[in-house]
């Protein structure tokens, strides 16, 4: 049996799976811009150990990552690396390479990311704007959308 911190409820609770047998895990993954430090693929190493736990206590795991690889950040490197490309084309330049950089170090320490599906943003922009129309408007407000 695994139990896991429930940070809504703030219990430690036991987990039960929607589906018998499998689980699925999104996390956040890079935004891809510059190189990530060791600290924040700490982040990245947690969540590969959560996927081998789950695995070895015969789950069956769907994980997803994205990578944010379009965002204020992106766009204001990729205009200053690649002044003279078209901004689209700039921008998955940049995000592209440091995507790899990331893949590699990411293997470099020990992270296995062969069976995780990889979710650029830009690959799923229609899907993001759909998402957040369901938003209850009490989470939306002039600065963005809030959770708290």
């Amino acid at each position: 049996m695994i139990k896991l911190h429930n940070s809504l409820t703030k219990q430690i609770e036991k987990l039960t799976p929607l589906k018998t047998g499998e689980v699925s895990i999104y996390t956040c993954g890079p935004t891809t811009y510059d190189h990530v430090q060791i600290g924040n693929l700490r982040t990245y190493i947690f969540d590969d150990l959560l996927r081998r736990v789950l695995m070895t206590n015969g789950l069956g795991v769907n994980h997803v990552m994205n990578i944010t690889d379009v965002d204020d950040k992106t766009i204001k490197r990729s205009h200053e690396d690649y002044p003279n490309d078209e901004p689209q084309v700039a921008l998955h330049k940049l995000t592209r390479h440091f995507e790899k950089i990331f893949l590699d170090d990411a293997a470099n320490v020990g992270i296995d990311l062969s069976k995780t599906k990889i979710a650029r943003a830009t690959e799923h922009i229609n899907q993001m704007q759909q998402l957040i129309k369901q938003i209850p408007n009490k989470y939306v407000g002039d600065d963005g959308i809030n959770f708290v």
